[in-house]
Formats: C-alpha cells, structure tokens, sequence
C-alpha cells in the first residue's frame, strides 16, 4: 500500500469556493433587483414614506385645487398626518384661500427642512409649521429608510445651510455659534452608492406586512393615504391603561434624552429654516402642537419654554406664533401625542380660528 497520503486537488477546491462566491454573489443581486424594481414598486413604500415620495404629486394636486386662492399649507410629522384635517381649517377662513395638509410621518428637523425646501418650490403664500417642545434638543441623523426614501425622490441636499466641510463628530452642531448644518451620517446616507441605497429597502416587505397587520388588527386605524390633503391618517382607537402610560413614559423619555444637558440645537435649526422660508415669497407661521395632559408634570414647563425660545425667534422676525398647548383633554388624544378623530377636529377648528387673525393679508399683531 502507497503511504503517501492523499493531497486534495487545492486548484479545483478554490475554483469551487469561487463558484459557490459567484452563486451566492449573484443570488443576492437578483434579489435586490427584484427587490427594487419589482417588489417594492409593486407594494409601495410604507405609509410614512409614501408621504414624502408623493410631495410633488399632491403639490400638482393642490396648485390645481387652489385655482386663483391663496395656499395654506400645513407641515410637519405624525402629529399633522393623524392630528390635523385640513377641512375643519378651511371651514375657519374667509373665502379665497385654500388649505393642504403636506405633513408627513417622520420628519425631523433635519428632513423636515429638505422637504420645506421642496414645498418652496411651489410658491405657497402661507406655510404653518406644527412643531412639538422636544425638537427644541438634540437633532439626529435622518433615519436611514427616510434618507433612502428622499433619495428616491430625488430630494436634493446640495443647499446652502449645509456646512462645506462638516465635522465627522456625530453631534450635527460641535461648534461654539451653534450654526446647523447636515451632519455626516445623514450626508453619507445622500452620498451613498445606489446598490447601498437599494439595500436600504431590505426591510420594507416586512415593514408593509406589518402596516397592513396593525392596520387590521387594531380597531380605528386606517391606512395613510399618500395623496390625502386633508387628514391623510384617521384614528378613533385610543390607548387607554398600562398601554398608554408607557407610551407617555415614552415621551417623556424622548424628551429628556433631547434636552439633557441644556441642549437647544434645535432651536438654531429651526431659526435657520425660517430664515430660508423668509427668502422666497411664503410666508411662515409657527405652531405649538399640545401633548398628553398626562405628561404635564414634565412636559409643561418645557413646552412654556419651548414657546419663550420660538417667541423671541418670531419677534426678532417678525413671524406669528400660535400656541395651542393645553388645548386639547386626555379623551380627545389617541395616545401620549397624537389626538384622536375629535380631537383632530377640534384642534383643526382652533387652527382655523387662529390662522384667520393671523394670516399675512389680515396684517394683525402676533398671539
């Protein structure tokens, strides 16, 4: 018997690694093809994204609903979307204007301020922008799917409030003056290649499954609508018992970790988003969303200061502040922040009534 052992054939060993590589290679190319220009085009876009991928279909929709009247549009995130119905603001005012509800699920006030600029676009006359106390903090990278999403939509961040040469520290605004601008992830997220940003929508099958399960299962909830320009997300199901205090103990949370250690980079932000609104034609209006009275202990005294900082903001521009804080009961909310269908209703009429003394043609003094 030969004592030599066997040696294994190394060349043929390699070349089948290689073609095992390639197979695998290649399967996920296919997937991520389909993924891309089948499955997710077929599906759609979860209903937060959606929103922000039919701006310009439901600005064409608006200019055409508008006629000759004056725009009114309505931004900002889950609390506009469930919150807001632009009819019961419509009902308020004198005839020759027209309101539309463009808010969308998840801005932040990074996103926010590229979806603003694509809005300018369109040369509204009045944008209300609703904000809640804890953007006053922290600001944070846009979300990947949410950057992703933009991108698809071909929103563009070569603006002139991003700085140059960003600092790669994650905290959006390192420096002493407190300037904002884009921060590096959320750059690196536009910069990206487009198979990194194809890759992005691994994850919306199983988001879409899940809508659609949350949607059937829980009572109330209907479906966003993408092209709605009234109340593009209606809600009557409210979260009541242990299910709504860890939601308020949620909130509360996302609060304090914004503005721990006297953070107030949200502050600059929003100035400077204003500051470019005031550039073009539209005139901007700032709104103070009311939360939970659950959560008063902790979020009343940031939301009066909340409204001290913006009202020092809208005197040195001349902008008008509407507070509606405490407006709304603890039946008229869904949960720790969003209002239900009544109170959807009934602070959309406050709006309106607000808007009318407000509106720049009206010229009356600010709340």
């Amino acid at each position: 018997m030969n004592d030599q052992s066997i040696k294994p054939d190394t060349p043929k060993a390699i070349a089948q690694l290689l073609f095992i590589a390639a197979a695998i290679g290649a399967g996920i190319a296919i997937a991520y093809l389909l993924l891309s220009s089948f499955i997710v085009p077929r599906i759609g876009f979860p209903g937060d994204l959606n929103r922000i991928l039919k701006l310009d279909q439901r600005i064409a929709i608006a200019q055409a609903n508008a006629s000759d009247a004056k725009r009114i549009a309505i931004v900002s995130n889950s609390v506009g979307v469930e919150g807001i119905e632009a009819d019961y603001i419509q009902k308020q005012l004198p005839p020759g204007y027209a309101t539309e509800n463009q808010s969308s699920n998840g801005l932040d006030l990074l996103s926010g301020r590229l979806y603003i600029g694509r809005l300018l676009q369109s040369n509204p006359n009045t944008l209300v922008w609703i904000l809640r106390p804890e953007v006053m903090g922290k600001i944070s990278p846009i979300n990947p799917e949410l950057a992703s999403a933009m991108r698809f939509g071909n929103f563009q961040i070569n603006a002139d409030w991003i700085n140059p040469n960003p600092n790669p520290d994650p905290n959006p605004n390192p420096n002493p003056n407190h300037q904002p601008y884009l921060d590096q992830a959320t750059r690196d997220r536009f910069n990206t290649t487009d198979i990194k940003n194809q890759a992005s929508l691994r994850t919306i099958p199983l988001r879409h499954l899940n809508e659609q399960v949350r949607t059937r299962t829980r009572r109330g909830i209907l479906p966003a609508k993408p092209l709605e320009l009234n109340a593009p997300y209606q809600i009557d199901a409210n979260l009541t018992g242990p299910k709504l205090q860890r939601h308020l103990d949620d909130m509360v949370f996302i609060l304090q970790s914004r503005t721990e250690n006297d953070n107030r980079d949200g502050i600059a932000f929003i100035e400077a988003t204003l500051l470019q609104i005031l550039q073009t034609s539209t005139t901007p209006i700032l709104v103070i969303a009311p939360t939970h009275p659950g959560n008063d202990e902790i979020f009343g005294p940031m939301e009066t200061l909340f409204a001290q900082q913006l009202q020092h903001i809208a005197g040195l521009h001349n902008i008008t502040l509407i507070n509606l804080t405490k407006t709304l009961t603890a039946q008229e909310f869904a949960d720790a922040i969003h209002p239900n269908r009544n109170g959807a209703k009934k602070l959309s009429t406050l709006l309106g009534q607000k808007l009318k003394n407000h509106l720049p043609e009206t010229n009356r003094e600010n709340n």
